[in-house]
């Protein structure tokens, strides 16, 4: 592969905490379950990426009846609830749950296609304590603006931009790679045509070694949820400098799957 003179895409910055450890949660979202009951497909694809990309673990239940068992089981941090449902709608589930004296307080967005939000049903939410409604199709501000309103009280309050946005904004590309066997967590912070650089825990790579990554690229296309795993073999060419807690790492690619996989990263970085 041809050296290529092409600025580095990307931005650099610190590895966060949650990267470092796989078993550690990014600031104020920590045990954050968020509950999506959504009968539509696309609509759930739509709804778990936003709320990942915020940090959330998602539950879905496809109706009322549904929804009402998960929060038996557990009962959520908030509820993505969407009004149109089969079987028992989303104003039934509410009735029903604000009855349930451990669950009547937990916070609820309500989203809808079909009723417009400064109708009759959003005054019937309103008395059912649901301030935050929203109409669909939504984007990921709207839904973190909502989600900081509704639940004040909660881990997306005060909004922290780089703990919410996570890695998919401020941080770059999530990455697993493999060395001799271990498996290594990193961030991609730039690429260009002939390489990454990557952020990584101290002492995790060294100068001339080859290492397997795993990207993932996740971005939003026509209000749904796109993912791709680009999977590289690269070279450790040399560090590129300290960022607080990481070092930063140039990798010379020398293989990629699928064979676009690396204009795929170089776009989502851009973006």
């Amino acid at each position: 592969m041809q050296p290529s003179t092409s600025p580095i895409v990307g931005r650099p910055a610190a590895l966060p905490p949650c990267l470092l450890d796989p078993d550690r949660a990014a600031p104020g979202l920590a045990n954050t379950d968020a509950l999506v009951v959504e009968d539509d497909d696309s609509a759930v694809d739509v709804a778990e990426g936003l709320l990942r990309m915020l940090g959330y673990r998602t539950r879905v239940a496809r109706d009322g009846h549904a929804a009402l068992y998960e929060v038996s089981r557990r009962i959520p941090d908030f509820i993505l609830l969407d009004i149109h449902l089969p079987e028992m709608d989303g104003i039934s589930f509410l009735k029903v749950l604000r009855k349930v004296r451990e669950a009547k307080d937990v916070p609820v967005v309500a989203v809808s296609a079909v009723y417009p939000p400064d109708g009759p049903v959003a005054r019937i939410l309103e008395g059912l304590g649901v301030s935050q409604y929203l109409s669909k199709p939504f984007n990921l501000e709207g839904l973190r603006t909502a989600i900081a309103t509704a639940h004040p009280a909660g881990p997306l309050s005060p909004p922290e931009p780089s703990a919410l946005d996570g890695p998919f904004r401020e941080w770059g590309l999530p990455c697993t790679g493999w060395l001799d066997g271990r498996q290594l967590r990193m961030i991609v912070d730039g690429a260009r045509p002939d390489g990454l650089h990557v952020l990584a825990a101290p002492g995790a790579l060294s100068r001339g070694v080859t290492c397997r990554l795993e990207v993932t690229v996740r971005r939003i296309v026509r209000d749904a949820m796109n993912e791709t795993i680009v999977r590289l073999l690269v070279r450790v060419t040399g560090p590129a400098g300290r960022k607080a807690s990481s070092e930063r790492w140039h990798l010379e690619v020398q293989a990629t799957r699928p064979a676009d996989g690396l204009s795929t990263i170089i776009r989502a970085l851009a973006d």
